[in-house]
């Protein structure tokens, strides 16, 4: 009995957690696999809810967010002319989300493509992860010399 009900109760917190949603505001670098091989492009988020704002040097647009799904439509402008594209995904982490693209107009009609995003760092985590290497540096010569 004492089992079942801790099984409950984990299976019960674990679904809270996954319920969660993450906060996606925040600098990210988009990927998009292309004919032309992979092209990257940093993008702006401001989340509001279900719904976000996105800034891209190609203007700006509204993702939507259901869960841990995103999904955005834009009309695009390549060297192969004008595209129309639907973007679908899911958000893995609080640093990471990936999925397909699919164009319904233009030179790529009918095809899909793979995407990814990473979260940029800040310039507060750069600065943390240099500190945290020289600490580490720094104790793992403190332990040869107390070796040594």
């Amino acid at each position: 009995m004492k089992k079942a009900i801790l099984s409950i109760f984990i299976t019960l917190l674990i679904l809270t957690v996954q319920a969660q949603e993450i906060d996606i505001s925040g600098d990210w670098t988009i990927t998009q696999d292309t004919p032309r091989g992979k092209r990257s492009s940093d993008i702006s988020i401001k989340q509001d809810g279900s719904k976000a704002t996105v800034w891209s040097n190609e203007g700006e647009y509204v993702m939507t967010i259901d869960g841990q799904n995103v999904s955005w439509d834009r009309n695009i402008t390549t060297p192969m002319g004008a595209m129309a594209a639907s973007f679908k995904g899911k958000i893995s982490n609080e640093n990471r989300m990936s999925g397909t693209s699919s164009f319904s107009s233009g030179p790529m009609s009918g095809r899909s493509m793979n995407w990814s995003a990473n979260r940029k760092k800040t310039e507060e985590q750069i600065e943390a992860e240099k500190v945290a290497k020289k600490a580490k540096k720094k104790k793992k010569g403190k332990k040869k010399k107390d070796n040594g």
